[in-house]
């Protein structure tokens, strides 16, 4: 017998052949802090930004990167590539940053 709490907060000992397990009606959301440098210097190879996240409640997340020079841009191009889709930190490599320029990055997980 498996002892299981309803909804309503019923407690029984009841016997099953199978117990269906179904994905949450609203998950928990995820939330991110990304970390990195706030810039590079002229000495610096890459850019290096990672996140941390809460909220996955155990699942596998997909991660999302963007940033504002957008997605036709060599930067944009990268994020999007193969090895760079989908992770949740990144080395970006210097020579795709605009000197002097500001990049803002943004990433999504779900």
């Amino acid at each position: 017998a498996t002892l299981i709490t309803a909804a309503d907060g019923s407690t029984g000992a009841q016997e099953f052949t199978s117990l269906p397990i179904v994905a949450p009606t609203k998950p928990v959301e995820v939330s991110l802090v990304a970390l990195g440098p706030g810039r590079t210097s002229a000495c610096d190879t890459t850019f290096e930004v990672t996140t941390i996240a809460s909220g996955g409640a155990g699942r596998a997340l997909s991660y999302e990167w963007a940033v504002d020079t957008g997605n036709a841009t060599a930067l944009g191009r990268f994020l999007r590539s193969g090895p760079n889709r989908n992770r949740p930190s990144l080395a970006i490599p210097v020579e795709y940053l605009e000197a002097g320029a500001a990049h803002n990055f943004s990433i999504r997980a779900t």
